[in-house]
């Protein structure tokens, strides 16, 4: 995540590089619906939320 390592290295804000990681996991969960199908979905962000 080179967004948070550069927020860091300017910073030194732990909330805002943990903002940062949270957003960046936040926009691959949207990202699955554009590639999954509706049934899938549901079972991908189940699995995604378990080991987020």
């Amino acid at each position: 995540m080179p967004e948070a390592v550069r927020a860091y290295s300017r910073e030194k804000d732990f909330l805002q590089i943990r903002k940062i990681q949270n957003d960046i996991l936040n926009a691959y969960l949207l990202d699955f619906s554009k590639h999954a199908g509706r049934s899938e979905i549901m079972r991908i962000s189940e699995l995604w939320n378990s080991i987020n």
